[in-house]
């Protein structure tokens, strides 16, 4: 905030900071903090000027409640003046959620005239489901994407990236909504990439088995998604998918040495019956 004696020009930012404090608490809880470079109505450590007056005014009008009050404190925070003109606002709502405030202490080192305010908060964490990649398009080839593909990759997600924000307000989207928002876009924007074979000959051998497995582990990595990845052994979906998942290895290994065991026989009894055949498999 200015630091002058210029009330207006006090008084217009401020306004600017009611436009900002009004737009986010569109969109969620709003926590300010900062030099303000005026004192609350409150204080009576210094006689209420007019930048006071203003402040106060705002803080009465909007609804913010000042940090300190909530904790009862008398500390100050500009060294000269011995005053508090760095304030941190919060919505009474929150108040259960922070556990300590303090000012510094002025004999410490602090090179400013404004010393440092702490506070602590004890927030709980809130995950989002993400989505699983199944819905995605499987084996884009991306190296035989052209300038043409990617052109149309592109516009197509322009497109429908526009069409939602016209079609639904900022403020109304939530995470969710917006997750799922873009997993249908670059869905309808992989469309446009050219798709890649199968190639058989890649993994000789795969069979059923590992096909099941291969299915089941990832059917289990898709709920672990679902839940936000936890990790530990206290979370079922972390523990199920970790197990699939080494049951897949261990069957692919053996599948693997399976596979290479007939090919070294099939080469031996050919190097014995057939030195033609023999070339032709190796």
């Amino acid at each position: 905030m200015p630091s002058d004696s210029a009330v207006k020009s006090y008084n217009e930012t401020l306004c600017d900071v009611q436009s900002i404090f009004l737009h986010y608490c569109k969109l969620g809880t709003v926590i300010f903090a900062g030099d303000f470079n005026a004192q609350l109505d409150t204080d009576t450590r210094l006689p209420p000027n007019q930048k006071s007056k203003l402040l106060s005014a705002f803080i009465k009008h909007n609804g913010p409640s000042p940090l300190h009050e909530i904790f009862d404190s008398n500390a100050f925070s500009y060294v000269t003046a011995r005053s508090r003109i760095d304030h941190v606002f919060i919505e009474r709502s929150l108040s259960h959620i922070f556990t300590k405030y303090c000012v510094a202490d002025p004999e410490d080192i602090v090179t400013s005239d404004h010393l440092p305010i702490a506070f602590e908060m004890n927030l709980r964490g809130e995950r989002h489901n993400i989505a699983p990649k199944s819905g995605h398009i499987k084996n884009i080839n991306r190296s035989k994407s052209t300038y043409f593909h990617l052109s149309q990759y592109q516009a197509v997600i322009e497109s429908m990236t526009t069409k939602m924000f016209t079609t639904h307000s900022l403020e109304n989207l939530t995470p969710d909504m917006i997750n799922s928002a873009i997993r249908n876009i670059l869905r309808e924007a992989e469309k446009q990439l050219p798709q890649a074979k199968f190639n058989v000959s890649a993994k000789p051998y795969w069979c059923t088995d590992l096909k099941n497995a291969h299915a089941q582990a990832r059917h289990f990595r898709s709920i672990w998604l679902q839940q936000g990845r936890p990790r530990g052994g206290q979370h079922q979906s972390y523990l199920s998918y970790k197990s699939a998942k080494r049951l897949f290895q261990r069957l692919q290994r053996q599948c693997i040495q399976k596979y290479e065991n007939s090919v070294f026989d099939q080469l031996n009894r050919a190097a014995d019956t057939d030195y033609r055949l023999f070339w032709k498999l190796l």
